[in-house]
């Protein structure tokens, strides 16, 4: 299973996905449980069709004084990847970002 919380994230239906949304889709296609939970704020027109379509569990959460800023994942309920990355292209490919993996 994966169960990720990031601020901002985008899947996109064009053949230009980050290779992270790839894993995720396949994954959750391979019948692996996929989780995201995501920001209200950040996901207001973003478009989550193909990853649902895929078999990915999107949930869009409103924090009522803030925002839902985490950026970490859960595998197999004993791997945990955190760090500064967002699921979107630009964070993903051209930013440069800080990532941990404690298991």
């Amino acid at each position: 299973s994966v169960e990720a919380a990031v601020y901002t994230a985008s899947s996109t239906a064009s053949s230009d996905k980050n290779a992270v949304w790839k894993a995720l889709e396949s994954a959750a296609q391979r019948g692996c449980r996929v989780t995201l939970v995501t920001d209200s704020r950040k996901a207001k027109g973003r478009d989550f069709s193909a990853a649902v379509a895929a078999g990915v569990m999107v949930r869009v959460v409103a924090v009522p004084k803030g925002h839902m800023h985490h950026k970490f994942a859960l595998v197999d309920r004993r791997s945990v990847v955190t760090g500064s990355a967002n699921l979107v292209k630009k964070s993903l490919s051209t930013a440069e970002q800080a990532t941990n993996n404690c298991e």
